[in-house]
């Protein structure tokens, strides 16, 4: 094809694909050589070769290093104004650890479907007869020659009439045998009995489903014998002794004939506390009477099976809340098969699936409010502005602006507080020196705390290096502080600790308060989105469960001791950095973007009238991009009123249009970070042909740090909502004036 041009590199390549960006501009062949053998002629045909379509694609590169990483590639035609493709705008994304995350997944369910397809008896997975999976023993057991062929057999025709009941415990009709004994018809017509159990299971699209075991061959004409037989009972003694779950084997009066390793770790058992005799004695809820009898019930064959939760008595002497299930086994001594599972991991589970999906939740309603809320906001807010610059700061109207502009101030807020506890706020990890950080905060942590609290910072030397968003742990010792103070409302002691952790490699921070303390229902709630005990008014709810996320967020612990009228003590600890020095201040600017190869040819097209920055001002030209008229009125008011000459556009794509016309280029492009038509690094990095050195604000409902957003020279942010006075002095800063 035709010799292609590099125009611009963002830093970001380097960071992704670990090359320098000047090969790339200069071998633009190389962007092919890095990426996976594999791959490459995938990419070749449909990402490379970018024509007049946009491209969408995921594939793999290979670093100089040997490591492969995966990247979302995305690639954009920009076209002039006769409507040809003279550009091509590509954006590239590291997705390694979500294709990580799927194939483990992948992985996963893999060597489960393996260890049912060798397990060396029959597994059937059915919904009322009709099969969703069996293994190859269960197709040797019907006939069949391939577990797939299983899947057309209707499993209930198999099954003798009288047996039908067991096989589908979904299904509360019909006998119910004592005996564990289904008998199958073979494809010659024959009836062999096979011992069997069978169990309720919920699918993966969560209906609920029946789980048949069969082994053991067992008929009158045929009795059970033989090395097969043998190899059987191994297996499952060797299933019973190392299952997951705790199980044993009562007899119909409750007695103890069996246990496996995990029922005994579940209930204390051990040489210095035996297993008793009858195991329904320990249940102390719902007690030992109707323990024993829902076993009888099952022992004796009136039902099938017996779900229930129960708290029994460990050896220590405290109670183990447990989930049961009661089963009867096959012959006719009645005795029973109870499996067992500890209901306070999967209780903690429960708490943190459920924590994730509001978490979750949270985070789709503050990414999809944030920015036309904060739009809202800096409309308020800014005109606000605008009318206390006429009014008398005495007078009586001027007192009620400014209290709209405060409400305004504190429902950013608010949403801001939304947006870090939901993870869509904060930047890239980096090394950083926590103590630093402390130190930072501590004049205005002892300015807030005022004359009434004691304030002490003790950190250990040389045990403060994490790796973390800087921003975040800020946000993180705040939210603590602000807790702590809170609880001390006629004063008190307040302490910040950090040192090493108990654990080799770890950091500990530690927020210690003299103040009122909280009782354990209170403790239960404490990182919940919302729970607070200050009064209206006065707290969100969000700053616990803000350090809740932040801390998972690095996968670290946090752990809370209080006494009600003693005080609370929240420490966390975080991985330790064990690489380099982090450096002194944590860098404020991307590297310089390096200047294009060569100047980018600019269309020359007919005049269309007067270009809206003809004339030259003063203090410069700017071009504000905003797709929301009454954000884009003010900021034109704003900087009009500041003595900029202001051009607009209303979408990016007439942004793009009129850098890439006739008229003389904007000192400045003032545009939302979050434009319908087009992405914040798509505009960047149309503008980046255009010219390599023209500053552009981004205004932003998401934090500057935010890895969504670009990074390089000459690419400022400001924060929405702002006020005339902010939006001035970042336009000055971005100008290089200020």
């Amino acid at each position: 094809g035709a010799q292609r041009v590099v125009h611009y590199v963002s830093p970001s390549y380097e960071a992704i694909w670990g090359r320098p960006a000047a090969l790339l501009r200069d071998e633009p062949q190389s962007f092919l050589d890095s990426v996976h053998p594999e791959d490459r002629d995938d990419v070749a045909l449909h990402a490379w070769g970018v024509g007049s379509e946009a491209v969408d694609r995921e594939f793999r590169i290979v670093r100089p290093e040997g490591t492969v990483r995966w990247v979302h590639f995305r690639a954009l035609p920009v076209r002039n104004d006769q409507g040809e493709v003279d550009r091509v705008v590509a954006m590239a994304t590291d997705i390694t650890p979500r294709r990580e995350v799927a194939d483990a997944l992948r992985r996963s369910r893999d060597e489960l479907e393996q260890m049912v397809d060798e397990a060396p008896v029959a597994l059937v997975l059915h919904q009322r007869g009709q099969v969703l999976k069996a293994n190859q023993v269960a197709a040797a057991y019907l006939g069949e020659e391939h577990p797939a062929a299983v899947t057309r057999v209707d499993l209930m025709e198999r099954i003798h009439p009288d047996d039908r009941a067991l096989a589908d415990p979904l299904d509360g009709t019909g006998p119910r045998p004592a005996d564990r004994v289904i008998r199958i018809r073979t494809h010659r017509g024959e009836w062999v009995g096979y011992r069997a159990a069978s169990v309720r299971a919920v699918h993966g699209n969560g209906e609920p489903v029946s789980f048949l075991a069969l082994w053991a061959p067992h008929t009158p004409a045929s009795p059970v014998s033989g090395s097969g037989v043998t190899d059987h009972a191994d297996a499952l003694e060797r299933l019973f002794e190392g299952a997951p779950l705790g199980l044993a084997v009562l007899g119909p009066r409750g007695s103890l004939r069996r246990g496996n390793a995990r029922l005994a770790g579940l209930l204390g058992w051990n040489e210095i506390a035996p297993p008793p005799g009858t195991l329904t004695a320990l249940v102390r809820v719902p007690g030992p009477r109707r323990a024993q009898a829902a076993l009888r019930a099952v022992a004796s064959g009136r039902l099938d099976v017996v779900h229930g939760e129960v708290e029994v008595e460990h050896a220590a002497g405290h109670r183990v809340p447990l989930a049961l299930h009661l089963s009867r086994l096959g012959g006719g001594e009645g005795e029973v098969l109870v499996a067992a599972e500890h209901l306070g991991r999967r209780r903690a589970e429960d708490d943190r699936r459920r924590q994730s999906e509001r978490i979750e939740a949270l985070g789709r309603l503050a990414g999809g409010i944030a920015h036309d809320f904060n739009n809202l906001m800096t409309v308020v807010t800014g005109h606000a502005e605008l009318v206390l610059e006429e009014l008398d700061d005495d007078s009586d109207w001027a007192a009620d602006v400014r209290e709209i502009r405060s409400a305004g101030l504190r429902a950013a807020s608010l949403t801001d507080q939304l947006l870090t506890f939901s993870r869509r706020r904060g930047g890239e990890p980096i090394p950083l020196d926590l103590g630093r950080i402390l130190r930072e905060v501590e004049p205005t942590l002892r300015e807030r705390a005022g004359d009434l609290v004691s304030v002490s910072v003790d950190i250990v030397p040389g045990t403060d290096r994490v790796h973390a968003d800087p921003g975040l742990m800020r946000r993180l010792v705040d939210a603590l502080v602000d807790n702590a103070l809170a609880a001390m409302p006629d004063g008190g002691r307040l302490k910040l600790g950090l040192r090493a952790g108990r654990d080799p490699g770890t950091v500990a921070l530690s927020v210690e308060d003299s103040g009122e303390g909280m009782d354990p229902g209170v403790l239960r709630h404490m990182f919940e989105p919302f729970f607070t005990t200050r009064p209206q008014g006065h707290g969100t709810g969000l700053g616990l469960a803000l350090v809740h996320g932040i801390v998972e967020e690095r996968d670290g612990t946090i752990d809370v001791r209080s006494t009600k009228g003693e005080g609370t003590t929240v420490s966390i600890r975080l991985p330790a950095w064990l690489g380099p020095a982090p450096p002194e201040t944590p860098a404020a600017e991307a590297p310089d973007v390096p200047e294009p190869a060569e100047d980018y040819p600019r269309p020359t097209l007919p005049e269309l009238g007067e270009s809206p920055w003809s004339t030259p001002e003063p203090r410069g030209f700017v071009l504000v991009v905003e797709d929301e008229e009454s954000v884009r009125r003010l900021g034109t008011r704003i900087l009009e009123r500041g003595g900029y000459r202001v051009g607009t556009a209303t979408t990016g794509a007439e942004a793009v249009n009129r850098l890439t016309g006739s008229g003389p280029l904007p000192d400045l492009v003032v545009a939302d970070a979050r434009l319908r038509d087009l992405d914040p690094n798509t505009l960047v990095a149309a503008i980046r042909t255009v010219s390599a050195t023209l500053p552009v604000l981004l205004l932003s409902a998401y934090d500057p740090r935010d890895d969504r957003l670009p990074r390089g020279a000459g690419i400022h942010f400001l924060q929405k909502p702002f006020n005339g006075d902010e939006l001035e002095a970042a336009v000055r800063r971005a100008l290089g004036r200020g």
